[in-house]
């Protein structure tokens, strides 16, 4: 393996796919007719043996974020062997999601990398992957127990995405549940948008009824862009957009996929022309070319859920997105990096500014949680002193605003911490300069607090102006 590439998940998997009775082991691949490496044939494993391995590139161990996958298939009798490699283009973790734009060479610079070869074949070449589930350790040890992993991808040999397609499904112990699984992309700053959006059911995507996807600031689906689709067919169904009064009963906007109608309501339109639905195994992917009115404005959270004739998945946060606004006065949030991560430990930069001048900030505000709920949430105050000091003050788990709480000061090597998480000294600074403040925080999050959460960011300057609340980042916490 090249470990020159950057933010990439190497997995390479040889486990028998009995290993696990709950978990599922497959390989299945089409090749289109004149497809260089399937041969324009149709393949499918669920026996042979298969191998897992995993690192990153910052190194190997435990602790390290996996950023590069590599996955391998060997079935003897009759002798067949394919590799299969993933990358994000990043430094971060691979993780649920759209990644498009991938190409046998990348893995690094901001380009995904996918290459898929077998039967001796191979060649340069561009796609994309859906990676559907991801639990990987990057200690460079084969077989790690309890790693999985499950990826949908499309490749073409050559430089162009009208060529025959090779496409396929990638299985390593994965054990499908109800549940979204992701949203691509998973933040941006546009007024349109075509996003694909994931969904898995442990019985086959055939059994989910409807699937659910609510863009608003808040989990509310009143004056929201509040969709569900109801599959009829693998490629086929109708979607629904729920009016302003945001009533899940309807009334409705609908139309039927494939097709080039059009819904709407007050906050977006979403065009039949570019909108599509695949169904395979265990996941069903929506497409929705979506386009945001201008009163529709400002930092929203994507919350998705799935329902099938067994139960309901509940709304789970995967994204945020940004309508774009005029250009703010005063206090305002700028951003964070990653927007979108996974992983238990990760170092995040959060922007902030003010028209009149970082010196004008009196304090930042980072709340982590499900909600704008400061109650068992990772709650950080940030108070300036100058240009690369201040105080980090940690709200305890009752989450009032006004104490008590655990600080530190920075640059410093202290800790503060809660039952949601840690805050580490070494590792966070802060930098202001123009009108711009930039916080960076080394953040480790309990056990306690998995699932998907959302950065909610305000800014507060010395005149008592305040940007309020903004939905800026997510993390699924592992």
């Amino acid at each position: 393996m090249n470990k020159r590439y950057l933010g990439i998940l190497s997995v390479f998997v040889l486990l028998p796919a009995e290993l696990c009775a709950s978990s599922i082991t497959l390989l299945k691949i089409n090749s289109q007719a004149g497809d260089i490496v399937g041969n324009g044939s149709s393949y499918s494993y669920t026996t042979g043996t298969f191998h897992l391995f995993a690192f990153s590139t910052q190194g190997e161990g435990a602790g390290l974020p996996p950023t590069y996958a590599t996955l391998e298939f060997m079935q003897v009798p009759p002798g067949d062997f394919w590799t299969l490699q993933f990358a994000s283009g990043t430094d971060n973790v691979l993780l649920p999601g759209l990644y498009m734009g991938a190409t046998s060479n990348g893995g690094y610079g901001g380009v995904p990398l996918l290459g898929v070869g077998g039967l001796g074949r191979g060649c340069d070449s561009v796609g994309t992957f859906n990676v559907i589930h991801a639990n990987l350790v990057a200690n460079g040890v084969l077989d790690v127990p309890g790693t999985s992993f499950a990826a949908t991808f499309e490749q073409h040999c050559g430089n162009s995405l009208t060529g025959p397609a090779l496409t396929g499904t990638i299985y390593y112990n994965y054990d499908p549940i109800l549940a979204p699984i992701s949203i691509g992309p998973a933040n941006g700053n546009a007024n349109s948008q075509t996003f694909s959006v994931t969904f898995s059911d442990p019985n086959g995507w055939q059994n989910l009824q409807v699937v659910d996807v609510l863009i608003n600031n808040v989990l509310d689906g009143r004056q929201a862009c509040y969709v569900a689709f109801v599959p009829s067919g693998a490629n086929s169904g109708s979607v629904f957009l729920v009016d302003d009064s945001g009533d899940a009963g309807g009334p409705y906007s609908g139309m039927v996929l494939p097709g080039n109608g059009m819904v709407q309501n007050s906050q977006c339109t979403i065009n039949g022309a570019g909108s599509s639905v695949n169904g395979s195994d265990n996941t069903l992917t929506l497409t929705l070319d979506i386009s945001f009115s201008s009163a529709f404005q400002g930092n929203k959270v994507t919350y998705m859920a799935a329902q099938d004739s067994g139960g309901n998945s509940g709304w789970q946060a995967l994204g945020t997105w940004s309508v774009p606004t005029p250009a703010p006065v005063g206090p305002a949030v700028g951003g964070m990096d990653p927007a979108r991560s996974g992983s238990v430990s990760q170092a995040y930069a959060f922007a902030f500014t003010d028209t009149n001048g970082w010196q004008d900030i009196a304090v930042t505000d980072i709340l982590i949680n499900s909600a704008i709920d400061g109650q068992q949430a990772c709650y950080v105050a940030f108070v300036p002193s100058g240009a690369n000091s201040g105080s980090v003050l940690l709200v305890d788990d009752a989450g009032d605003a006004g104490g008590p709480y655990s600080g530190m000061v920075l640059p410093g090597t202290g800790t503060v911490q809660n039952s949601q998480c840690a805050i580490n000294g070494t590792g966070s600074s802060v930098v202001a300069s123009g009108n711009t403040l930039t916080l960076n925080l080394a953040v480790t999050f309990s056990p306690s607090f998995t699932g998907n959460r959302v950065f909610y960011l305000a800014a507060r300057n010395n005149s008592a102006g305040n940007s309020g609340w903004q939905a800026v980042g997510s993390v699924t916490v592992p």
